[in-house]
């Protein structure tokens, strides 16, 4: 085995272990996975424990379950498992103790190393003492209450037979007491001619408050009505149940009754109730005795109680200080047992054999870990590290993250896991989601608050990453999110030129004050220039504000909607070229780019072609097309078309008016329309009909808008039998002729094990047989979700205008109704109703806009990235790289510890 294994001599001193060719070039990439690695460790049985504790120290590796069909009872290190889970249980029994007395904290983790076998010992103690001292305690306790409730009954049963024994003498609990029938207090049987005396019993104790009621029916019931009930409420102090240790409400009952048969019966009645009987003495010197006896006893009892609960309360104190560093002890040692029972054991070599996944670039450091660990403990064989080539398997997905893209690679990872070497979307949604955001969310005044809050989790990191609370925790781990947000949101609100819903005028309007319809005619335009940065001031409180910046924030989302998609599309075409599937970027990508382009891409460049018209300067000579309406005198069919008119004409009626066009060049006059007909005088326009298509076309004819729009559809139509049809059947083809490869493989009497495995040619489906229609009904549930989502998704990028609208319109009805309105107060008390309604908007503003609207924009920026983005691209059918590692298993106990 020595030879076999290692194959050089220990005395040479170098690393006995087999290493992983390294790329000279390898360095971290955030846009896909890192590269991972296979091993197979052979390890002596010896170092077998210490090598995995130094791994799970290190956290450089994710062990695989070599067991996985092995029967639980027939694993080599069962016994060690059920030791650590038997010492968990005492831990859990511990807290639970501590977690009982509110007085008892529990202390800071001690890195002391102790022995396990020490610990077992110190953890069988502990508990048999406090076993033994919470039975005592509770035997104390239930003492105490039982002479507590003892203490009323005498006193308070006292009461109602003093009263009821003024005439006949003291009654006896064995029902010694003479009552006359003729007395006010003995109507008992009293029938008329009654003359004869009657001895009675009666039966003290106490029950529920709330089943009294029934108790007497019960009592008067099963007597046939030969009793008399009284009862007296506790209310001097609180009543502990000795047997449930709640407090409750009882009252003090006394039953007087006739015969030995009765006694019974109302006795059995007492137990199903759940009440107590407590005796009552036969005479005053005999209760004041017991009254005194019952005293002393309280007396003794709770000093006896409170040297208990003293002692309990120091050894649970004790255990408290070190119960965290126990867990965490346990908790690595049940870790290092549970991995070495997911390790096969060679017997034949007497060692341990592991495969863990690793990344490429930590191989180096897993081997000079190892080779320290056999040095440390003096073992005589090295362990032996091998690369697996072409595993199987797929490896797990490893990100590396820091304090800044931890956030949003959380975000990303929500939605699901990368798949191995798949691009990873987080890079982008650094930018883009605390954009999106901001799109909804754009206030300066807004976003320059939320940037003081995040400024100061940043500042304030080493103080605020000690909180355990969970609500903390989340808000503080999103710290730098938080931060880009609230950048972006300040940008936006520039844009948008609003503070509080209130505009600044940093560049000077170039609109004449107190106009109230701001429709601006081309030679003003050309005296006065634009605005420098965002929307200029003056239109806010106009009469057409909110068509205006309605109609820009809604081409503005469809325009951001649709970039954001074909990114994603293209993504889409670099995880075709990584993982080198040339049908997934021939039979998906190229159709859908096509697609999205000739329908909403042609939209959007329709959308910037409609912003850079002056759609003014149509409405006069020499274009005769705009006709003035005698009724109103204003030119008609001179405005600026509907591209939502446009693109329903593009798929329904293939036609468009003169008038309507865009990107004629000019509207012509028609007479030298028809001139130019007449002498078929070609004209030719080119222009550049898509980003997407990147190419120019000339045609020669006057409605040349038409005819790239036809072209586009059918470009469109096209696409969607190229994403459908040719993908199932070259897949199939080539299954086939695979097949027949191998058939002929095996009648030329190839060994089975030569022959290549099959290919599995269907990257969307499990690993098993080709089917080809399970392929060809999975694409087209791809295809048509791929159509009908460009045009959901498009439409759901709607939402960045409306929570924009939304934001914008409650901040504007906030301050007019609440602040405005207070500046307009001229009564002398104007200041004190300034400060009140100022104190009223600061607290609407911070509850409704800067809570519920930041994480309603929150929500639906999530939403724009999980669905009308990531799908685009991102499968999310990955597996998380998960190492042993006891940093990971420290944290997760203390957030636990937290949440408790």
């Amino acid at each position: 085995y020595q030879r076999r294994v290692h194959g050089e001599s220990r005395t040479t001193g170098r690393p006995l272990v087999a290493r992983v060719q390294m790329n000279d070039d390898a360095e971290f990439s955030f846009f896909r996975s890192e590269e991972m690695v296979l091993l197979r460790m052979f390890i002596q049985s010896d170092a077998a424990y210490r090598a995995v504790h130094d791994l799970a120290e290190a956290g450089y590796v994710q062990f695989r379950n070599l067991n996985a069909d092995t029967q639980a009872n027939k694993l080599k290190f069962k016994d060690q498992v059920k030791r650590t889970d038997e010492m968990q249980r005492k831990l859990r029994f511990f807290l639970s103790q501590i977690q009982k007395d509110k007085k008892i904290e529990l202390g800071p983790v001690d890195g002391a190393p102790e022995d396990i076998d020490s610990l077992e010992v110190q953890f069988e103690e502990y508990e048999r003492d406090l076993l033994g001292m919470n039975t005592h305690f509770e035997s104390m306790n239930r003492h105490f209450n039982e002479s507590v409730e003892y203490k009323h009954v005498l006193s308070k049963a006292n009461v109602i037979i003093a009263q009821a024994g003024q005439s006949s003498g003291r009654a006896s609990l064995s029902g010694i007491g003479e009552l006359e029938p003729d007395t006010l207090d003995s109507p008992l049987l009293q029938s008329e001619g009654f003359t004869k005396t009657m001895r009675l019993g009666f039966i003290t104790g106490v029950i529920m408050s709330d089943k009294k009621n029934t108790f007497e029916r019960m009592c008067f019931r099963a007597c046939r009505g030969n009793i008399f009930i009284k009862y007296t409420p506790i209310d001097t102090d609180k009543i502990v149940d000795p047997v449930s240790g709640e407090v409750v409400e009882k009252h003090v009952f006394i039953v007087f009754f006739s015969g030995e048969r009765s006694h019974q019966k109302i006795q059995r009645i007492i137990d199903s109730f759940q009440a107590r009987a407590y005796p009552f003495p036969e005479s005053e010197p005999a209760h004041a005795a017991l009254t005194e006896e019952i005293a002393g006893k309280l007396r003794d009892l709770k000093q006896v109680i409170a040297q208990t609960e003293e002692h309990r309360r120091v050894m649970l104190q004790r255990i408290a200080d070190r119960l965290r560093s126990w867990e965490i002890r346990i908790k690595k040692e049940k870790a290092v047992f549970t991995t070495l029972n997911m390790c096969q054991y060679n017997y034949s070599s007497q060692c341990l054999v592991a495969e863990v996944w690793c990344p490429k670039n930590t191989v180096d450091d897993v081997n000079i870990l190892l080779r320290r660990t056999n040095e440390s403990i003096g073992a005589q064989i090295d362990t032996l590290i091998s690369p697996i080539p072409n595993p199987k398997f797929d490896p797990p997905t490893y990100f590396k993250t820091n304090r800044f893209t931890q956030a949003f690679q959380g975000i990303v990872e929500a939605y699901g896991v990368a798949k191995y070497r798949e691009f990873n979307p987080t890079p982008f949604a650094i930018v883009t989601f605390p954009f999106l955001f901001a799109v909804m969310f754009g206030d300066v005044g807004h976003g320059l608050l939320m940037t003081i809050f995040a400024i100061w989790m940043v500042v304030n990191e080493k103080a605020l990453a000690a909180q355990r609370n969970e609500m903390v925790v989340m808000i503080f781990n999103g710290r730098y999110l938080l931060l880009l947000m609230a950048i972006f949101s300040v940008y936006t609100g520039l844009l948008y030129n609003e503070v509080f819903s209130v505009p600044m005028n940093l560049f000077g309007t170039k609109w004449d004050e107190g106009q109230t319809d701001l429709r601006l005619k081309l030679e003003e335009q050309q005296k006065a220039g634009t605005y420098a940065f965002g929307l200029d001031p003056a239109w806010h409180g106009t009469s057409n504000e909110l068509q205006f910046v309605n109609s820009m924030k809604m081409k503005m989302s469809i325009v951001l909607g649709v970039t954001q998609m074909m990114v994603g599309i293209f993504l889409s075409a670099l995880n075709a070229v990584h993982f080198k599937k040339p049908l997934n970027f021939i039979c998906e990508f190229i159709p859908q780019v096509l697609f999205l382009g000739c329908t909403f891409g042609y939209l959007a460049i329709m959308i910037f072609l409609k912003w850079s018209i002056d759609w003014t300067a149509r409405q006069k000579p020499p274009y005769t097309d705009c006709v003035v309406d005698p009724a109103t005198g204003n030119p008609s069919k001179c405005y600026a078309p509907s591209l939502v008119s446009m693109l329903i004409s593009m798929f329904l009626k293939f036609s468009m008016e003169p008038e309507e066009q865009m990107f004629t060049g000019q509207v012509r006059e028609r007479e030298r329309e028809r001139e130019r007909e007449r002498e078929r005088e070609s004209v030719c326009v080119c222009v550049c009909v898509s980003v997407c298509a990147g190419v120019l076309v000339c045609f020669d004819t006057p409605l040349f808008q038409v005819t790239v729009q036809i072209v586009f559809v059918l470009i469109a139509f096209v696409s969607v039998f190229v994403m459908l049809l040719p993908k199932p059947f070259l897949l199939n083809s080539w299954n086939e002729a695979e097949k027949a490869q191998h058939k002929e493989m095996r009648d030329r009497g190839v060994p089975e094990e030569q022959i290549p495995p099959p290919t599995q040619w269907d990257d969307h489906g499990d690993h098993g047989e080709f089917q080809f229609s399970d392929v060809f009904v999975r694409q087209i549930i791809h295809t048509i979700e791929f159509v009908l989502g460009c045009v959901s998704n498009t439409a759901s990028y709607l939402r960045l205008w409306a929570l924009s609208l939304a934001h914008s319109q409650l901040s504007v009805v906030f301050w007019d109704k609440v602040m405005v309105n207070a500046f307009n107060i001229s009564s002398n008390f104007s200041f004190i109703g300034i400060f009140i309604a100022f104190t009223v908007w600061a607290v609407i503003t911070m509850l409704v806009l800067m809570i519920m609207e930041s994480l309603s924009a929150f929500l639906h920026a999530l939403r724009l990235h999980w669905v009308e983005f990531m799908n685009k691209f991102y499968g999310a059918d990955g597996v998380k790289f998960e190492p042993l590692s006891y940093k990971a298993m420290q944290a997760e106990l203390d957030d636990a510890m937290a949440n408790e």
